[in-house]
């Protein structure tokens, strides 16, 4: 009975040695990813760690992820600090960008912009899109560099370019291209010469700024800085007016459809062609250059879709639709629009003929010294009775145009 009671105390005794323990399977990295992929995040911080140990970056920066976000994990800056340093002193770009956020929002190190400038920098030069956007957001803001709206365009710029596929959708694209726009337009930045300018729009324009596109096709249209080059031109213009992104300002859209549009109606580098004038006319017309009373439409294509309804061109015929378009751009202030709106009323085109308005629209038309308009509003004066006249001129000495967001004026 003994023998027997030792026997089994043995067995159970050499069970429970170590070496008789079970042998656990080691995560490899790829599972470890799968795990990942699954959002099995313990069994994945298991193989990465491992992997990261053997001195694999891709997983050393993964657990760095996972650290900072708390990923299977509690949330441990400390640790994603010391894989991130690790990847970064061996010029990891996207451990160096990490690391340019870590001193940006004082994550584990004290907070210190020249710092992040200084990683920010090294992730640009190697090849990231985020480090090169948040250089942009550095410059343009004045934080840890002088504030410095052409290195922020070129940053940004630069963003966009980084970001082509296969990573073409990522945020460095995405809010680069929205800033660098902004930037175009808003008047902030303005190239200190032509071959700045010429360097600047060519880089949007091929990076998909529609802004730039549209520069550029005004720059080969006048040949200011470049070769007079109509095909060029009609290129660009095209890029920028099939732009489908709603961060786009809209009457940078709208002016684009507006030139193309008067290059199909001139025959500039295409046969004349007035369906297609049309087409991008109309869209020019009632698209962008919102105004406070809600209206759209550039006012220049407005008055040039007025001309091609008078006369039939790419649109049928209508006097009524004429006259409409030439009462929006007058209304805006477009000169052409209130000598035309004036003789239609003065005519009865597409309007009831109406001496006061026409004398109206005439008066305003007139002012800047055109003679056929003055013959023209002398004519619907002498129609009017001196009492009709005063209130005439003076509603003309009280009129205000209203006004687009925007105010350019092209070709």
């Amino acid at each position: 009975m003994n023998r027997c009671l030792c026997a089994v105390l043995l067995t159970c005794s050499v069970l429970l040695q170590p070496s008789c323990k079970r042998k656990v399977t080691p995560i490899d990295y790829a599972k470890a990813k799968s795990a990942y992929a699954k959002l099995d995040y313990a069994t994945a911080l298991v193989g990465f760690h491992d992997a990261a140990e053997k001195g694999n970056p891709d997983a050393q920066f993964l657990l760095a992820q996972m650290y900072e976000k708390g990923e299977g994990t509690p949330q441990n800056y400390t640790a994603a600090l010391k894989w991130y340093r690790r990847l970064a002193e061996g010029q990891n770009a996207d451990a160096e960008n990490a690391m340019g956020r870590f001193y940006d929002e004082g994550h584990d190190v004290q907070k210190d912009s020249q710092e992040a400038v200084k990683w920010y920098g090294l992730a640009s030069q190697h090849g990231n899109a985020e480090a090169s956007f948040a250089l942009g957001d550095k410059y343009y803001g004045g934080d840890g560099v002088g504030k410095d709206y052409r290195q922020a365009l070129t940053f940004w710029l630069m963003s966009v370019k980084q970001s082509q596929p296969p990573r073409s959708h990522s945020f460095g694209s995405a809010f680069g291209r929205l800033n660098a726009e902004l930037l175009f337009t808003s008047g902030q930045v303005t190239p200190s010469n032509p071959t700045e300018a010429r360097n600047w729009f060519a880089l949007g324009a091929e990076q998909g700024i529609a802004s730039a596109q549209l520069h550029l096709g005004v720059a080969y249209h006048d040949g200011d800085g470049v070769p007079k080059n109509l095909s060029a031109a009609l290129k660009w213009f095209q890029l920028a007016a099939n732009q489908k992104n709603d961060q786009i300002p809209t009457f940078i859209t709208s002016l684009s459809c507006y030139l193309l549009g008067m290059m199909y109606y001139r025959g500039e580098a295409v046969p004349t062609d007035y369906v297609e004038a049309a087409k991008w006319l109309n869209r020019s017309a009632t698209e962008g250059f919102e105004l406070d009373s809600g209206e759209k439409g550039y006012v220049q294509a407005q008055y040039q879709l007025g001309v091609m309804y008078m006369n039939g061109q790419g649109v049928p015929k209508d006097y009524s639709e004429g006259t409409r378009f030439y009462q929006l751009a007058a209304e805006r202030g477009d000169n052409a629009a209130q000598l035309s709106l004036g003789a239609s009323y003065l005519q009865g085109t597409g309007v009831p003929k109406d001496y006061k308005q026409a004398y109206f629209w005439l008066t305003l038309g007139a002012i800047k010294g055109d003679a056929k308009a003055a013959n023209l509003r002398d004519f619907a004066e002498s129609r009017l009775t001196p009492p009709q006249v005063e209130e005439v001129q003076r509603s003309a000495r009280d009129w205000k145009p209203k006004k687009d967001d925007k105010s350019w004026v092209m070709m």
